[in-house]
């Protein structure tokens, strides 16, 4: 068994290419420069890689030649040695002498130049040109090599023409180390698109009917081809023609064939296989952390022509356990861990109808959402009651650029968490009406919004990017209406992630995330509105976000007093995310996924605003001078308060302006951190660790916490901190936080 291959002396190529090469594999899924003390280690699944003699004789040629197709002709490769380490393991060394690299001495690109008697329009020449790999001066690749010659060839069919020729030609000097490249292009005749022709596999004659066998309209499937007879021919017509096929997600196989005629014109021979028109899923999930850990399980039915005419059916149910107040089972230190461990069910129910090419490239939806379940934010506290309508359409500019319109009525209720830890305190649903704090999150509203997204990705996976850009905006906006909509806001965000990839295995991710809201808070009825209603504020933290803190926890939080710890008659407090009217996030991360397992090391930063993040204290002070606020916050000692429940307040928030841009920037909350990486058919099972590089010192939160217990011998909070991200997330000691997920972050 190989149990180690080491390919010794290799610097200027790739090594994992290399060793994908070569027929003697190593028996192990980590990385073969992993520490020596790993070496014993495979796992149980993967079949030991036996040593054969006859292929590893070959395998010293095919290093010599993959050393030879990237530039390096005088490379030489020893003959491979093995050594028995016992116990049926062997390991094998190859040396390796790189020696010195060819270099393109000349680039020619015929039908370019200024000499060739039938030129390619300027405009072309000059795109093909910036698009070359090989270039003079840089090393002869035969990768490269092969490359251009595709590039030009389909940057001819893009120009227009269908059956253009381009012959390659390198003539390499290996004594001088230098390689002289040549292109020949010629464009052949114009072309446009001709007959379209359907055709059923495994049937190789022509579909005329307006229906297929299963019923599906044959009008929506040329509509989402959108290739037309005389037009103008495009081989990107013909990707996203094809893609769109796909997407209507009926057919197993969506083949378009090319029929070039005399004169230019190229028929198009459409083959297709339809697949089964429904589906049934089943699924679940575990999430965990300090805010909403809970169990979740999918149950989906859909069709893809249920009502005939393409009409889309969905409907699917998801299952939710929240497991509240889970640290005090391992004995967390947190005040809401101090509370006695209770699972909660919730639950969410969809039903959508959808219809493609309602016109072409565009669909149509519609969709019901219910949802009854603890709050995401705060599940001990209040159950949220959610029932969302939504009209919209989704339309296609191009294969990357895509265009959404939606119009969405929301009607939002909370009610106090039945199971509620804190219910022999605050009874009666007082602590969601009366509390200064939750009466600003927790009521009854109901708005209607308009939203439009533009999106642009040329990303070359979406589950596990490598290069491209992917670019979204996000505009809502909505106008108050008595008894329809309770707000008048515009809500703006955009959205700009980028990848680069250096050199093979090795990703920089980059993301940036800005958003804003215009609006005014106002009162009515005695409760103050706040510009965005709860769902639509902007929250940062988490694994798709600032890795350093629990979900929602970055940007001004309430420190909400609860009832007094058991036996020590002392004010516990609960940290609540209050949301905020303007968000700033960025991250850059370095992937190097060489193999199933990977590292990526990352640094977040992110910053939200809502209200005045200094401390509040609420008016008060019926009993005693001493209870009033002052500039520190701060209540004298052995002094008793009492609250006034009928004045409780917090600060207005804030919209976004000049003032907010600046404090959006000026307090931002940085983390850096490493993450593990495995691969699976439908992404990377991840987890990051993360440490906050601000936000770490608790004190002026301990102080504030102490006055406050000091100042409520009658067990009613006399003030409520409202602060910026505490530390006590993970450990009041340790400021670490651990996000586990499925799928890259960004």
């Amino acid at each position: 068994m190989v149990s180690e291959l080491n390919l010794r002396g290799v610097q200027n190529v790739d090594e994992d290419a290399l060793r994908s090469r070569v027929a003697t594999r190593e028996t192990t899924l980590w990385p073969s420069n992993r520490a020596r003390f790993l070496r014993w280690w495979r796992w149980w699944w993967v079949d030991p890689e036996y040593l054969d003699p006859a292929a590893l004789t070959r395998d010293q040629a095919r290093v010599q030649r993959f050393y030879q197709a990237r530039g390096y002709y005088d490379a030489n490769v020893s003959q491979p040695q093995v050594t028995d380490l016992g116990q049926s393991r062997a390991r094998i060394e190859i040396n390796v002498t790189e020696g010195m690299p060819t270099l393109v001495a000349d680039l020619r690109l015929r039908g370019c130049e200024s000499e060739d008697s039938d030129p390619l329009p300027t405009r072309m020449c000059n795109s093909i040109r910036a698009g070359l790999l090989t270039t003079p001066g840089s090393l002869f690749d035969e990768d490269r090599f092969h490359y251009d010659r595709a590039f030009i060839f389909d940057s001819l069919r893009e120009g227009g023409y269908a059956t253009p020729t381009v012959i390659p030609h390198a003539a390499v000097d290996p004594t001088t180390r230098r390689a002289w490249v040549e292109y020949t292009a010629r464009t052949g005749p114009p072309s446009r698109f001709g007959i379209v022709t359907l055709r059923l596999s495994p049937n190789t004659t022509a579909f005329t009917e307006p229906r297929l066998p299963n019923g599906l309209p044959v009008s929506v499937i040329r509509s989402a081809l959108n290739i037309d007879r005389g037009d103008r021919y495009s081989r990107r017509a013909l990707v996203d023609g094809q893609a769109a096929l796909f997407d209507l997600g009926v057919f197993g196989i969506a083949r378009i064939e090319e029929a070039p005629r005399p004169g230019g014109d190229v028929d198009l021979n459409v083959i297709l296989s339809t697949a089964r028109l429904w589906r049934f899923r089943l699924g679940g999930g575990l999430e965990y952390d300090n805010v909403r850990p809970n169990i979740h399980g999918l149950v989906a039915y859909e069709h893809r022509n249920l009502l005939g005419g393409f009409w889309r059916f969905r409907a699917e149910g998801r299952g939710l356990l929240y497991l509240l107040n889970l640290g005090s089972v391992f004995g967390g230190g947190n005040a809401q861990d101090q509370a006695p461990f209770r699972p909660v069910l919730g639950g969410s129910a969809l039903v959508e109808l959808a219809r493609p090419e309602l016109f072409r490239r565009t669909l149509g939806l519609a969709s019901v959402h219910l949802e009854f379940a603890p709050d995401p934010l705060i599940p001990t506290i209040a159950f949220r009651r959610a029932t969302r309508f939504t009209v919209g359409l989704e339309h296609a500019f191009s294969r990357r650029l895509h265009g959404a319109f939606y119009a969405r009525f929301t009607d939002l209720g909370f009610s106090p968490n039945p199971n509620n830890p804190d219910a022999t305190f605050h009874t009666n649903g007082d602590i969601l009406q009366n509390d200064p704090i939750y009466s600003e999150l927790y009521f009854d509203q109901r708005y209607l919004h308009l939203e439009q997204a533009l999106s642009y990705d040329s990303r070359d996976d979406r589950a596990h990017p490598t290069r491209g850009v992917f670019l979204s905006a996000n505009l809502i906006e909505s106008v108050r209406v008595p008894g329809v909509s309770d707000y008048t806001f515009v809500r703006a965000s955009a959205e700009a992630r980028t990848y680069v990839s250096p050199v093979r295995s090795i990703v920089f991710a980059f993301r940036a995330m800005l958003g804003g809201t215009i609006g005014e808070s106002f009162e009515s009825n005695g409760r103050r509105y706040w510009p965005l209603p709860s769902d639509l504020r902007f929250v940062s933290g988490g694994s798709q976000s600032n890795r350093g803190y629990p979900y929602g926890r970055v940007g001004v939080l309430g420190t909400v007093p609860v009832s007094p710890t058991p036996g020590t008659g002392v004010l516990a407090e609960r940290t609540t995310a209050l949301g905020g009217t303007g968000i700033f996030e960025a991250s850059v991360e370095a992937r190097w996924q060489p193999r199933a397992f990977g590292v990526v090391a990352f640094l977040d930063v992110s910053n939200v605003i809502g209200i005045d993040p200094e401390p509040f204290v609420n008016p008060q002070g019926i009993q005693a001078p001493g209870c009033q606020p002052t500039s520190t916050n701060a209540i004298p000692d052995g002094v008793g308060c009492a609250i006034d429940r009928r004045n409780r307040s917090l600060p207005p928030p804030r919209s976004f302006n000049l003032d907010t841009v600046r404090a959006l920037f000026s307090d931002l909350h940085p983390s850096v951190g490493v993450g593990l990486r495995y691969l699976t058919p439908i992404g990377p099972l991840r987890a990051d660790f993360a440490v906050r590089l601000s936000d770490l010192d608790c004190s002026r939160n301990s102080a504030d916490v102490a006055a406050q217990n000091r100042a409520t011998p009658s067990g009613w909070a006399s003030y409520y901190i409202v602060t910026q991200p505490r530390c006590d997330f993970f450990s009041a000691a340790i400021p670490l936080a651990i996000q586990l997920s499925l799928g890259e972050a960004y």
